[in-house]
């Protein structure tokens, strides 16, 4: 995540003031599966666990090309002066899966219903 708008390969957005509360629900569940032996220490340092940066990736220059390429950068500068506090709106978060990060399949079209993570356990919010 580079601070260069001149030269990025990875464009995201910053998630608001929810960011903190599903943070502090990162943060729970991973306590959680510490305690319960699920996760150990060795594999939550892996993950950068504590070091979680919520956000939503507009645009990736990984998926540019097919082959090996080096990524190319671009100039954000210009998206970011028209765009940067632009308010996308709220969500509802209906459910929350826990997958496992072992890809189970990819997605072959938009209507798949297979997810690329296959999830080991679904939490509805909906309270019903």
């Amino acid at each position: 995540m580079n601070d260069d708008p001149r030269q990025v390969d990875v464009l995201y957005m910053k998630v608001g003031q929810a960011g903190a509360t599903i943070k502090s629900i990162c943060n729970v569940l991973s306590t959680a599966m510490l305690e319960a032996g699920v996760l150990t220490q060795a594999q939550a340092q892996h993950q950068r666990l504590s070091a979680i940066k919520l956000h939503a990736t507009l645009m990736n220059t990984k998926y540019r090309s097919k082959n090996d390429a080096p990524r190319e950068t671009f100039d954000a500068s210009q998206m970011l002066e028209k765009f940067g506090e632009y308010e996308f709106g709220s969500l509802a978060i209906s459910h929350i899966a826990l997958s496992s990060m072992q890809p189970a399949k990819k997605c072959n079209s938009p209507q798949d219903q297979n997810y690329y993570y296959q999830t080991v356990m679904r939490l509805d919010t909906s309270g019903s």
